[in-house]
């Protein structure tokens, strides 16, 4: 079970929390609009991210993702991680998307759209890394056992048992909340360096590198937008600034409310965008998120001063 209960309170209004590992956070990036390829002889496709693979029957994208994050966080925040079954209101998942969804019908439309999804995909993981808990690796993990929106709204879903062991198994992550009310279809690439920048800040905390990164290595976690090393295949900067770099400029501009931010050159000078930049320029630069907006600090020094104790003592019993 994860040892975040007596901290949750340094938890602030912006925020929520998501239990989240290497593999989560993987699999949260795969998507059918890239690096997917048809199963021969059957109706499902392999879409891959990384050291993650998933079979899916129907789609995996932006919505479906922020979806699995929010019964996530709703997972995540309750009291009883030895169960697998979570309940929640389509009312309170309006409440939660913000203004982006525009009724309560539009709502459970797009919420039932994403937990077939999910049903229909198996994912798979190879490896680990330094950041993960565990160095593992697992097949044909399902991710929910059931689902059912019942009369009036009332939405229950039930974890599947590897899925389930996977989350009581993960490292708590604080969340903005905007990242459940930005639109999946047209602020896609938002949601994803959003959700990049507060990984790297969760993985890296208390470190100098916790709030700077490269944009290459954001571009590359962003699969709304064109890979980078497609785009430098085209060979000439108006098509790069057409399909990438006004994007990833323009979608920053969406998060205004969660960060404040600048960018370094690579030669280590401020770096001044809006006067147009070449590709190779751009993508070596360094995003820098100078503030964030009511970040739960106290809960991620909390947190952290509890897991050195924690590991200190193991180590003292070795």
């Amino acid at each position: 079970m994860p040892k975040h209960k007596a901290t949750r309170d340094l938890l602030t209004d912006n925020y929520s929390l998501i239990l989240q590992d290497n593999a989560t956070n993987q699999f949260s990036r795969t998507t059918t609009k890239r690096n997917t390829k048809k199963i021969a002889m059957s109706k499902k496709r392999l879409a891959t991210f990384a050291s993650v693979v998933v079979e899916l029957e129907k789609g995996m994208d932006t919505a479906t993702a922020q979806v699995m994050d929010y019964v996530n966080s709703l997972f995540t925040t309750g009291t009883n991680h030895k169960s697998p079954v979570i309940e929640f209101t389509v009312d309170q998942y309006m409440e939660a998307a913000g203004k982006r969804l525009t009724s309560y019908r539009y709502a459970r439309t797009k919420l039932k759209k994403a937990l077939d999804n999910i049903m229909s995909l198996v994912f798979s993981y190879s490896g680990g890394s330094k950041y993960s808990k565990h160095d593992y690796s697992f097949a044909s993990m399902h991710v929910y056992a059931e689902y059912k929106i019942k009369r009036g709204g009332h939405v229950l879903i039930t974890l599947a048992p590897t899925y389930h062991k996977l989350l009581c198994d993960s490292f708590p992550m604080p969340m903005p909340k905007l990242l459940f009310q930005l639109n999946p279809q047209t602020q896609a690439t938002a949601w994803y360096i959003l959700r990049t920048l507060v990984e790297n800040k969760r993985m890296n905390f208390g470190k100098s590198n916790a709030d700077r990164m490269q944009v290459k290595y954001i571009l590359d976690r962003c699969p709304s937008i064109p890979a980078y090393k497609e785009v430098m295949s085209k060979a000439h900067d108006g098509h790069a600034s057409q399909r990438l770099i006004e994007p990833f400029f323009t979608s920053l501009e969406s998060l205004t409310e969660a960060i404040d931010y600048t960018f370094i050159a690579p030669d280590g000078n401020p770096l001044n965008y809006e006067e147009g930049i070449d590709f190779d320029t751009f993508i070596n630069s360094t995003l820098i998120v100078t503030s964030w907006a009511d970040y739960p600090n106290q809960y991620m020094t909390s947190y952290a001063q509890k897991r050195k104790i924690k590991e200190n003592h193991k180590k003292s019993e070795n």
